[in-house]
């Protein structure tokens, strides 16, 4: 698709280029867009791509401007819910649970349960 990683850089920069006018964020650049922008049928044609070893850089710096163009709208205030199912299914995000096990007291209740030898 691309003879030199030099010619999809040019795309890159002139997809992320459109995304700016006036000095300001005109349209936020997506993983679609950045895709439809490059010539390809899919993202995920887009992030195949990124498996030679010649393009990988770029496109993977192309996909964390993206990332980090989503990021910085989370936390300016806007509706977060398609921001973060775009984080989700773009960049890999996970909901983190963290757990807590506490065992105070369980020494008391283990020592209350009858010994085998008593049964």
């Amino acid at each position: 698709m691309y003879k030199t990683p030099d010619e999809l850089k040019q795309c890159v920069d002139a997809y992320f280029a459109s995304c700016i006018t006036n000095d300001e964020i005109s349209k936020p650049p997506t993983m679609s867009g950045l895709a439809l922008a490059l010539g390809f049928k899919s993202r995920t044609s887009l992030v195949d791509y990124a498996n030679r070893d010649e393009y990988s850089e770029i496109i993977e710096t192309a996909r964390l401007m993206v990332e980090v163009s989503l990021e910085e709208s989370l936390v300016s205030g806007m509706p977060a819910a398609g921001l973060i199912f775009n984080l989700k299914n773009n960049f890999s995000w996970k909901d983190k649970t963290e757990q807590t096990v506490s065992h105070n007291g369980l020494g008391d209740w283990v020592d209350g349960l009858p010994d085998e030898e008593e049964e």
